[in-house]
């Protein structure tokens, strides 16, 4: 549920920049680069069996009849990345 919960916040915290930018001007980047932080913590306490060489997988049936499934994954490079873009994006905002 972390991947899922992770994608869902980031999307959150998208959606509401705009609305965070008139409230608070040129600010907006410290509760962003926040946001970041906390999704970058958050997907890194799954670290410990990726770094172990398994996969992580969150599985979510779309459409049942054709088979059809929604997959999120992360192993060893997607947390390379995530890593990066995660924590130099707060470093950025």
């Amino acid at each position: 549920m972390v991947l899922l919960g992770s994608l869902v916040v980031m999307l959150a915290a998208a959606a509401v920049a705009p609305l965070l930018d008139r409230w608070i001007g040129r600010n907006t980047g410290y509760p962003l680069a926040l946001v970041f932080l906390g999704v970058g913590a958050a997907l890194l306490s799954q670290a410990g069996p990726v770094l172990d060489g398994a996969v992580v997988e969150e599985r979510y049936t779309w459409v049942p009849a054709w088979g059809v499934e929604f997959v999120l994954r992360m192993d060893g490079l997607s947390l390379l990345f995530l890593t990066l873009a995660l924590f130099v994006g707060a470093l950025v905002m």
